[in-house]
């Protein structure tokens, strides 16, 4: 008897994230840029990205940077 499968889950869902716990500067920078992406009728459109999500990438590329140059020790 075929009983189905599951669906995937939506996009955008995950484990949820116990109250109290807090990401790390790299992984909030990340969540800040995809949330707005998500929600900017500019972005989600045909001309790309708009002014505010070209910050927010550049700032989550910068954070990022810094932690893997640290990380290599330089």
């Amino acid at each position: 008897m075929d009983e189905g499968r599951d669906h995937p889950p939506a996009a955008g869902s995950g484990p949820p994230i116990a109250a109290g716990t807090r990401l790390s500067p790299v992984q909030e920078a990340w969540r800040v840029y995809v949330r707005h992406e998500q929600r900017c009728a500019g972005c989600r459109g045909r001309d790309g990205r708009c002014a505010e999500s070209t910050r927010l990438w550049q700032a989550w590329q910068e954070l990022d940077g810094e932690v893997r140059r640290r990380l290599r020790g330089a």
